[in-house]
């Protein structure tokens, strides 16, 4: 038996997207050019409400092929949309896949890291996954900290000069955690 909620830690809970309530919300968060980069890679702009319920079909199309899991996250407290947490590019043979995730209401950002242990234990003991990987411009240093301190990622590479940020180019870095390290660093925690 399951004695945590794969849904909830103390302040979040993950719930699917609410198309109608959610897509005004979101597009606004769009304006931070900082979170539309965690929405597309590739154009990174503010999106109308309008651009944001199609997305949600999109997430959708995915999540029926199997392809990737994607969650809204809310406040406990008040069932407030805070940001969205994904895993993409699932390879199900592997185990791998490709975590992204985004706190837009940047007075919950103090909830990141609660939202990483979140989003590990759900790809590790629900999903079963070995390998998680993640992304990582290299002028985000907050990220950085986040996967490396936090979640335990370990840095495994990089692209260089990938990402255009703030008039230059910067690397991109690669991170991964496989379960057993996972595993590991739970038992220090609990221990």
């Amino acid at each position: 038996m399951i004695e945590t909620s794969l849904f909830e830690s103390e302040h979040l809970r993950l719930s699917s997207v609410d198309v109608d309530k959610d897509a005004p919300i979101e597009s606004l968060w769009t304006y931070d050019l900082n979170y539309a980069r965690h929405i597309d890679r590739s154009l990174a702009r503010p999106r109308t409400m309008f651009e944001m319920k199609r997305y949600y079909q999109t997430l959708q199309k995915g999540q029926e092929k199997n392809e990737l899991v994607h969650f809204a996250v809310r406040r406990r407290a008040d069932d407030r949309l805070v940001g969205f947490w994904r895993l993409d590019g699932i390879e199900w043979a592997n185990g791998v896949a490709h975590l992204q995730m985004a706190i837009g209401d940047a007075q919950q950002r103090c909830y990141e890291a609660e939202l990483l242990m979140l989003a590990l234990r759900y790809a590790f003991d629900e999903l079963n996954l070995y390998r998680l990987q993640a992304w990582v411009p290299e002028h985000d240093r907050t990220a950085q900290t986040l996967y490396v301190e936090q979640g335990g990622f370990t840095l495994e590479g990089r692209r260089r000069l990938a990402d255009f940020y703030a008039g230059r180019l910067w690397d991109v870095l690669m991170y991964g955690l496989l379960r057993p390290e996972w595993q590991a660093s739970r038992v220090e925690v609990t221990a």
